[in-house]
């Protein structure tokens, strides 16, 4: 995408930065909006950790076309630590995220979900798309993939991560034809 062609609206995009908390930091001193979820994991005292990233090196900001590059380009010249924009593997074009896509990768990572399988049923295989009828994440698609055994619906941020929903009853998934 050419900074001018998304210049009308702010959007999403995927940083990756070895240092996810200055960058997050320095850029909200600049306005910029940030996403960037965390977890606290239990320790083996009982205590909760500090939170911490769940995907390392990678933040979410929210801003125009132009300003992204511009904020890569201070990086480039050490005003802030350092970056690289999301592009699409094919171009040098700056991959935004969509609007829909940034909610329910928020969503996901809330903290209150608790991560569940996706329960057997024979009508849906390893690799089926499928896409949710109902409930908070109706509309979305994904697929059919086994993590640690169970059977989980995953969404894609395309190039950036993919991510597997919490508990989805059956009832309201359908199959998605393949194309």
């Amino acid at each position: 995408m050419l900074a001018e062609e998304a210049d009308i609206a702010p959007q999403w995009f995927a940083v990756r930065t070895p240092r996810t908390v200055a960058l997050e930091a320095a850029l909200a001193d600049m306005g910029i909006e940030t996403f960037c979820p965390r977890e606290r994991i239990r320790l083996a005292d009982g205590r909760w950790s500090e939170p911490r990233p769940i995907v390392a090196h990678l933040l979410f900001i929210r801003t125009l076309a132009s300003q992204a590059l511009d904020i890569e380009r201070d990086a480039r010249e050490g005003r802030l630590p350092a970056l690289w924009v999301y592009r699409y593997a094919d171009s040098r074009r700056l991959h935004p995220i969509s609007q829909r896509e940034m909610r329910l990768f928020m969503l996901l990572t809330a903290g209150d979900n608790d991560r569940c399988e996706v329960y057997h049923r024979d009508d849906f295989a390893k690799g089926d798309r499928v896409r949710v009828m109902g409930g908070g994440f109706e509309g979305y698609e994904g697929y059919v993939r086994k993590i640690r055994n169970d059977r989980r619906i995953v969404v894609e941020i395309k190039g950036v991560c993919a991510l597997a929903l919490p508990f989805i009853p059956l009832g309201l998934l359908s199959k998605v034809p393949q194309s």
